[in-house]
């Protein structure tokens, strides 16, 4: 037995490394996202919340690995509650950044119930463990189920990021409430069953919720891009620089813009503001009213992206495109003569690829 509780301290220490990974990850995003876009503190919480969460968890498995290791009896009389107490509260915050975040018309309602919680250890102890009060907290799982639809919505690598990051967070969300404690207290039957290594259970799920999560890389770009930046593209374009159109995308259908007249316009203003400021100066905004027209410069191309409201993110989204196209097509460019056929696949190739949320923003939003 000794060497399975061993084994169990081993996984919690490893645990908590993983937490301090993400708590550090989280505060490296935020503070790029601050430094690079120059956002307000209030569009990086759920970096800064999320860093909080994670920090949080970590410092609760250290009061439990210390606590059963050198001070026992006040674990099994009351510390044991303080533990959950602080991962209350970290849930709180995670909680609050996904409301946020996800723009969800509940507004409080999630930091709600561990807030509950927490009140309720303060006063209750580990009673609110007990059953029938301890499945109270499984309503927080509807931030799993939040990637799920999400997932269900989309394709390509949307879908398979969304999938991990609410399989991870069901591992991590489902480790923690089958502590050990808890289910050698209320279901010993399960304990017996297992015979002792039930105690390495919980840290080993949470490990590989953990070990998930670090395959997702932005996933919280692609929850507040969607339902947050509101910017609903219409057309694409990509033209060459003496302002012939090479390739054309319409995020609309419906739209019946006139691809190789715009092009020839903006490359008649670019070059009009040139003659007139006597610069070399490059064009690389366009607004009336609610119609913008973004550009990007690449060495061969430029990107060209019409839209309903501007917001600087976006210019990220069509410089990525830019790049893309070139290197995609960089055989072609290099030595073009006016071949279009050779593009006719960048919707699967390029488009696809870079564009996807604003793809199916629509079919998100129902």
């Amino acid at each position: 037995m000794d060497g399975i509780h061993t084994t169990a301290v081993i996984l919690k220490i490893i645990k908590i490394a993983f937490y301090l990974y993400f708590t550090i990850f989280f505060l490296k995003k935020g503070w790029a996202r601050r430094k690079k876009e120059g956002v307000a503190f209030q569009k990086i919480i759920f970096e800064f919340f999320s860093a909080i969460f994670f920090s949080l968890m970590a410092v609760g498995t250290i009061f439990e690995i210390v606590m059963e290791e050198f001070f026992l009896p006040f674990y099994q009389s009351g510390g044991e509650a303080i533990v959950y107490f602080i991962g209350f509260i970290g849930l709180i915050f995670l909680t609050y950044a996904f409301e946020r975040i996800a723009k969800l018309r509940i507004k409080g309602v999630l930091p709600l119930i561990p807030a509950i919680s927490a009140i309720l250890t303060l006063i209750y102890g580990i009673e609110i463990t007990k059953f029938p009060y301890y499945f109270f907290q499984f309503i927080i799982g509807v931030i799993p189920f939040l990637f799920f639809y999400i997932a269900y919505s989309f394709r390509g690598e949307v879908r398979k990021k969304c999938l991990l990051t609410g399989l991870g967070f069901i591992c991590i969300f489902g480790g923690e409430a089958l502590n050990y404690h808890i289910i050698q207290r209320e279901l010993p039957a399960i304990v017996s069953l297992f015979g002792g290594y039930y105690e390495i259970f919980p840290p080993f799920i949470i490990i590989v919720g953990l070990i998930t999560l670090t395959q997702i890389g932005n996933i919280y770009v692609i929850l507040s891009v969607i339902p947050d930046m509101n910017v609903v593209p219409r057309t694409l374009l990509v033209m060459v620089p003496d302002g012939r159109c090479i390739y054309s995308y319409k995020f609309e259908k419906k739209d019946a813009t006139d691809e190789d007249l715009i092009a020839g316009f903006i490359s008649s203003i670019s070059n009009v503001i040139q003659e007139i400021t006597k610069s070399t100066t490059q064009l690389d905004l366009i607004s009336q009213k609610d119609i913008f027209i973004v550009l990007e410069y690449g060495n061969n191309v430029i990107g060209m992206l019409i839209i309903n409201r501007y917001d600087k993110r976006i210019r990220q989204y069509l410089r990525s495109f830019v790049d893309e196209f070139e290197l995609k097509y960089k055989a072609f460019l290099s030595n073009w003569h006016g071949e279009l056929s050779c593009f006719l696949d960048a919707d699967k190739k390029v488009i696809e690829k870079v564009f996807e949320p604003f793809i199916l923003k629509e079919k998100f939003k129902r």
